[in-house]
């Protein structure tokens, strides 16, 4: 669970970074390395986008257990 929490975590990360690369240039990474609305680049999109809505049930437990119970709750699982 924690390797897929570190990757989930990581792939949002770099979609906030593209996300932010577009908003300050005007340049889509994920578009300019597999093409324009090709099949490849929604396929990654899709998985950025599941990765982030992954990370909101750490978000949520850490919200409302609290971090540091949080972070207890999840090593044991």
């Amino acid at each position: 669970m924690k390797a897929l929490n570190l990757l989930t975590l990581l792939l949002s990360i770099l979609a906030g970074v593209d996300v932010g690369i577009m908003g300050l240039l005007n340049v889509n990474v994920i578009t300019g390395l597999f093409g324009e609305a090709t099949m490849v680049s929604r396929v990654v999109e899709l998985i950025l986008g599941l990765a982030a809505l992954y990370q909101l049930f750490p978000f949520m437990q850490a919200t409302m257990l609290g971090e540091i119970r949080a972070e207890l709750s999840h090593h044991r699982q």
